[in-house]
């Protein structure tokens, strides 16, 4: 799936969405960066804006409708969230990792600047902010084109 259906998919499901910038060679990873200045307020889009998106990178917003994501970024972390936590319908493959989605009904404050203290256990509650959505084309260090991230899972619901 490209990018443009896997935003069409998730918003149809509830999930807020905002666009992101467009790779051009030799920016410093612009794909993961708001092309919006005022994101963190922008309203839910509707289908027709997402598909004005074209194929363009797209975030789903943290913190919006209950949505927390757990970004887990090496094996030990992925086997960690396995064992200590519930399962999710919906994790996404990454560069490092995974991103598990999870609904919590409950008001999490969470430091977006702190990153896990374990190094054995990099990972990161993203209860704010946004991360990169499924089917979108990710950079490695560099600012080469190196993968997709992809959705797993039966279906996009998160309860």
């Amino acid at each position: 799936m490209l990018p443009l259906e896997h935003a069409l998919s998730l918003s149809a499901r509830g999930f807020h969405l905002i666009p992101l910038r467009k790779y051009t060679t030799g920016q410093d990873a612009p794909c993961k960066m708001a092309a919006q200045k005022n994101w963190p307020n922008a309203p839910k889009p509707t289908e027709e804006e997402i598909a004005e998106w074209d194929d363009r990178n797209y975030g789903v917003l943290c913190g919006q409708d209950d949505l927390i994501v757990i970004d887990a970024d090496s094996k030990e972390s992925c086997t960690w969230v396995d064992h200590h936590l519930p399962p999710t319908p919906m994790s996404v493959k990454t560069i490092r990792g995974y991103h598990f989605y999870y609904r919590c009904h409950q008001k999490l404050e969470v430091d977006r600047d702190k990153k896990s203290t374990n190094k054995d256990l990099p990972m990161d509650v993203k209860a704010s902010g946004y991360v990169v959505g499924p089917g979108c084309m990710r950079v490695d260090e560099i600012g080469n084109p190196c993968v997709r991230v992809h959705r797993h899972g039966k279906d996009a619901s998160v309860d």
